[in-house]
């Protein structure tokens, strides 16, 4: 009765706020459901009951407001009562002036519960406190059930790609209608609503997920956002054809993001942004740095600030030391070099805080690595201001703060070293540290084969052999994956080549001859025998022998196991054959970019091959 429908699809919603402050992009999960219980006075309906509607950030401005929430999943509401779960995930800024409005009711309909020092359960919640208060809300409904609905849930992916350097990025994408959809366009959106890359979607059923991959290098460097979204011709709802945004900072040409730590803590450091003076010290070891030299030329740290502190002098070094720890003490800025010294902007909110270098700093590689921050400043912020931190390996860190002391970074005081440091991503520049993979390939009677294809790591580096069947490939110190394919052979791969400084990887191949389709040669075995050329633009040619009489299929998926094209499926004869495949989708549209997978099933055999298609 106070819904005024009985049953009808519910779109969207709205709460009513009177905040203090802003608490932008707040977390926020939605679940709703239908019960036949009149009150909730024994505890809460868990979430595994209940259909989660909404999943990502809410702008929940200061002042009086409308919040009006456009769910991702239209919610098919039945005859019943409807149940509402509203879940705020940890966050570390909170204040009690921050209220809706809301009424009281006859009857414990409500239930609530909050913790402090770690996240809630929604999925399974312990008992909290049964209330006779309910937020005022409005449902926004339609009668009419969702026939053709397609939402574009998430988006996910590397936070920091570098230019020309393709990575996948991956949009889950939900059929919220009752109709089967086969006929869509999932896309990567960048600034300025510019489509970044595309591919057609998969088949997808009523009320399943999928998980679709999209490769795309970045060609512009920089900090801006992308987002995932969703084409389909009579989508009824279009509010959730697009997910929220992804921030990217993209690295220029050359230069590799090496993130350190979990981020699975919070703490106020390195920058004690409630002080007006503070100075940390801390270690990062090779192997946590991956092994890359280089110019390191900024840093990025990961935020949870709830209040903005702007104008924040920093003072940063950097240097090298052979030290296991800081036990013994400080490394003081003498014995470093300065590579940073200026203001920093720091937002509300969870965000970043990204730092270009004044000047690069050259890092060999070679020994640990040191990084001090000063902070000196007359102005502090009053929020609770956070740093995302881990804690790895005893006396590390040191970090010292106060409003009355100047510190020197030059000769710091004596205080106790710790374990604790913030997540940090280092923008590495890395050195030309390239060496070679070279080697010979023979054929029938030993001979050399010319024009081989070879390729590293499923098409990374390619190259082809030459009459002399000799080839030699310049790649950056590794180790790899190594394939030989050719026009009727058999495609032969070698793992685990260590390519090191200065001393290159010889890799020979003998390949094996596929007979070809000649019906006077007899069929062996059945077999797959591969595809010619690998990596392949526009085409590749699989071959495949049949032994035993009988039908044959011959399929191409997609990474994801995702069915993409029927090449074969009929009855065979005994002998061999051969099928071009031209990267193209079973409705004729062409596939992306990337690793597939050929599959063939026959009387007694069933095989996978790897090919990568490349444009």
């Amino acid at each position: 009765d106070e819904l005024g429908f009985t049953s009808g699809t519910i779109t969207s919603l709205a709460v009513y706020n009177n905040f203090a402050t802003d608490r932008p992009d707040g977390t926020t999960k939605i679940y709703l459901g239908s019960t036949g219980e009149q009150e909730l006075s024994t505890g809460f309906i868990p979430a595994t009951e209940l259909t989660l509607v909404y999943d990502g950030n809410v702008d929940y401005p200061s002042g009086e407001n409308t919040i009006t929430i456009h769910l991702q999943t239209p919610y098919e509401h039945v005859p019943g009562n409807l149940v509402m779960m509203w879940y705020r995930p940890l966050d570390i800024d909170y204040t009690s002036n921050e209220k809706f409005k809301c009424q009281r009711v006859n009857g414990l309909r409500a239930h609530y519960m909050f913790g402090w020092g770690s996240e809630l359960d929604p999925m399974n919640p312990e008992n909290g406190m049964a209330l006779d208060t309910l937020p005022m809300i409005t449902f926004s409904y339609t009668e009419e059930s969702v026939e053709n609905d397609l939402g574009a849930m998430t988006i996910s992916g590397t936070e920091l790609p570098t230019v020309g350097v393709p990575s996948n990025y991956t949009i889950k994408v939900r059929n919220h209608g009752s109709e089967a959809q086969d006929d869509y366009t999932v896309k990567i959106m960048g600034p300025g609503e510019a489509e970044l890359a595309s591919v057609a979607g998969p088949p997808i059923g009523s009320m399943e997920t999928v998980e679709i991959v999209i490769p795309w290098a970045p060609n512009t460097p920089g900090n801006y956002d992308i987002y995932g979204k969703i084409e389909l011709d009579g989508d009824e709802f279009d509010a959730n054809n697009r997910t929220a945004n992804l921030n990217l900072w993209v690295n220029p040409v050359g230069v590799h993001a090496v993130t350190i730590g979990a981020g699975n803590e919070y703490a106020v450091l390195p920058v004690h942004t409630n002080r007006m003076n503070s100075l940390f010290q801390t270690l990062y070891y090779p192997d946590e740095i991956v092994d890359i030299s280089g110019d390191i030329a900024g840093l990025r740290f990961y935020t949870d600030f709830g209040a903005s502190a702007d104008n924040v002098p920093l003072s940063i070094w950097l240097g090298s030391t052979t030290n296991a720890n800081l036990s013994s003490g400080w490394i003081p800025s003498t014995q470093l070099t300065q590579v940073f010294d200026g203001i920093v902007n720091f937002e509300s909110g969870y965000g970043t805080a990204n730092i270009t270098f004044d000047r690069p700093y050259t890092y060999t590689g070679e020994d640990n690595l040191v990084m001090m921050i000063y902070k000196a400043s007359g102005e502090i912020s009053y929020g609770m201001n956070y740093f995302k931190c881990q804690t790895l390996n005893e006396n590390r860190c040191r970090y010292i703060y106060s409003d009355n002391v100047v510190y020197d970074p030059a000769a710091p005081p004596y205080v106790s070293p710790s374990a604790q440091f913030p997540m940090t991503t280092f923008m590495i520049e890395a050195a030309e540290m390239s060496s070679q993979i070279f080697g010979t390939v023979t054929g029938k009677n030993n001979l050399p084969l010319a024009d081989v294809t070879i390729s590293v790591d499923d098409g990374l580096y390619t190259t082809t052999t030459n009459v002399r069947g000799d080839y030699s490939l310049n790649v950056p110190v590794g180790t790899y994956t190594v394939t030989a394919s050719a026009d009727e052979y058999h495609s032969q791969t070698v793992v685990d080549v260590a390519v090191y400084f200065n001393q290159p990887a010889m890799v020979n191949f003998a390949l094996t001859h596929t007979p070809t389709d000649d019906p006077h040669i007899p069929v062996v075995a059945t077999a797959l025998n591969g595809n010619y050329p690998n990596p392949f633009n526009p085409e590749t040619t699989i071959t495949y022998s049949i032994r035993e009489p009988g039908r044959v299929r011959l399929d191409i998926y997609n990474i994801k196991g995702q069915l993409v094209r029927t090449l074969v499926d009929e009855e065979h004869a005994a002998g061999h054959y051969k099928k071009v495949y031209n990267a193209r989708d079973n409705r004729g549209r062409p596939t992306a970019s990337g690793v597939y997978l050929i599959r063939m099933s026959a009387p007694g055999y069933q095989k996978t091959s790897k090919m990568i298609l490349m444009q």
